[in-house]
């Protein structure tokens, strides 16, 4: 049984990219090349599986939205045909990114984008509704939402009866909502959900927008006491800026008011490197919120799921536990290590890892009265040109976007300990966390695919077009007097590979 899974995950790596490609991430490659996977789509738990739609590019030609499904977060088998693709008039120029729904008889909804090359005043946000399972035959019930031109909002139900929209003017203005006693018959509303200029103003675009609660799913809808997420993505070339999201409240009705700091909306990173086009979902197997995102590029890769949390009013994203069964009982990277050293290898040789590790200050002091005078760095090396690397005061290792740099500044002003969290040139500020003396780093290393996490408070990830499958030495290092590594830990990953193409 385990020689069969080995030579099965072999065989699929040689025929599904090589060296580079990650294997216990969401990704698959077809035969010709040609087909892209982008964005997820309102992933969603059903009837004891948990389904991921997701936006797949079939090169030249068009874009649909594909399936797969998993019993749990690991293991993915695609759907044998796509859920919707474009084959009508309003939407034969592509199905586009979306959000799927739940009706009250349990049926599921998807909203989309629909584009159209022959009746381009029929574009907006389409609905389609799967009659027989989402495995099934969907209906499509056309263009509902014809204001709203970019990508689709979910459709969710409120006190006032159903509510639906998505971007405006193809991403560069406020959402364009609308509202529903029947499921039928739509208006759209005199206040958008969200107020994009007077909350983003200087938000580049807005495809891939999500709306939801904390705590609970979307519809039947939570109280008012539930904290409430806008998630904006960006438009940007060759790589989009990373999702943001703001926290605030929702009326019920009409409105969501976002948190804001000295009359501005705060906007929170989910992440500093390409987790792009974002989307989530509500786990209620385990009561969580949980995020997926497409890496970007031509990379057919999708991030690590992660949990996604508030904690003393501020955003946290850790992976999602699922990925400890994947850990081996490889002895040499399974192995504790105390280090002491100012370079210590934790593993060499190994291209799939979960690497933990955790940093203490010395004399038992915290993080907020970690010194700033002396520019160093802590963190882990992963390969033999990439460093995970937090560091005291912002440096050269991280981008030099003016917002970015001016959070951070702020930051280093205020009675807050930042640091900064950099890896593969990108990167920015968090918040230490003030009464610990310890902060806990997460890598997971597939292959190209590096994604790291501070202590839940931040998170980059990279995708490495250059990447050595020679250079694959993990170690962790401190060139700061007083932060030394306590401790390390590092596990091979065993493979999960997607069947079933389509």
């Amino acid at each position: 049984m385990v020689v069969g899974a080995w030579l099965f995950a072999s065989l699929w790596t040689l025929a599904h990219g090589g060296d580079e490609r990650p294997q216990f991430h969401f990704n698959f490659l077809q035969d010709n090349g040609t087909d892209i996977v982008n964005d997820p789509n309102g992933p969603r738990y059903i009837d004891g599986l948990y389904h991921l739609f997701f936006q797949h590019r079939r090169l030249p030609s068009y874009t649909e939205i594909a399936h797969a499904t998993s019993p749990d977060l690991l293991h993915w088998t695609m759907a044998p045909r796509a859920v919707l693709e474009p084959d009508e008039l309003y939407d034969d120029a592509g199905v586009w990114s979306g959000n799927s729904f739940e009706l009250p008889d349990g049926r599921v909804g998807m909203a989309y984008r629909a584009r159209s090359s022959r009746a381009p005043t029929a574009a907006g946000v389409a609905v389609a509704v799967a009659d027989d399972g989402v495995a099934g035959n969907w209906t499509k019930r056309g263009v509902l939402f014809p204001k709203a031109t970019c990508d689709a909002l979910p459709v969710w139900r409120s006190k006032a009866g159903w509510r639906g929209g998505g971007v405006a003017v193809d991403g560069a203005t406020p959402f364009a909502t609308y509202s529903s006693a029947d499921f039928t018959n739509w208006t759209e509303d005199a206040r958008p959900l969200f107020d994009a200029t007077r909350d983003a103003p200087n938000w580049p675009g807005m495809p891939c927008p999500d709306f939801f609660p904390v705590q609970g799913p979307s519809s039947p809808e939570p109280s008012n006491e539930t904290t409430w997420v806008v998630k904006l993505s960006a438009g940007g070339k060759p790589v989009p800026p990373p999702d943001h999201v703001l926290l605030g409240s929702y009326d019920g009705a009409a409105v969501f008011t976002a948190e804001s700091v000295a009359g501005a909306a705060k906007l929170y990173p989910v992440d500093y490197g390409t987790a792009f086009a974002g989307s989530t979902m509500w786990d209620p197997v385990h009561a969580r919120r949980i995020y997926m995102a497409w890496v970007g590029g031509k990379t057919n890769t999708h991030v690590w799921p992660r949990e996604f949390t508030v904690e003393d009013g501020a955003v946290r994203f850790r992976p999602i536990r699922e990925a400890l069964l994947l850990r081996t009982p490889n002895a040499s990277a399974a192995a504790a290590y105390a280090v002491d050293a100012v370079d210590a290898t934790l593993v060499d040789g190994l291209q799939q890892l979960d690497v933990e590790a955790t940093f203490a200050l010395a004399d038992g002091r915290t993080w907020a009265e970690w010194s700033r005078g002396d520019n160093c760095s802590f963190g882990v090396r992963v390969q033999d040109d990439l460093q995970l690397i937090v560091a005291n005061r912002k440096g050269d290792e991280w981008s030099n976007e003016s917002r970015l740099e001016q959070e951070f500044q702020n930051g280093a002003a205020g009675s807050e300990s930042y640091a900064a969290l950099a890896l593969d040139g990108r990167g920015g500020p968090f918040v230490l966390p003030p009464r610990s003396a310890t902060l806990a780093l997460r890598v997971l290393v597939d292959h190209a695919l590096v994604e790291a996490f501070a202590d839940g408070r931040a998170s980059v990830t990279t995708f490495r077009d250059d990447y050595d499958a020679s250079a694959t030495k993990v170690s962790l290092f401190s060139t700061c007097a007083d932060v030394a590594a306590a401790s390390g830990r590092a596990w091979e990953m065993a493979s999960a590979p997607v069947v079933g193409p389509l």
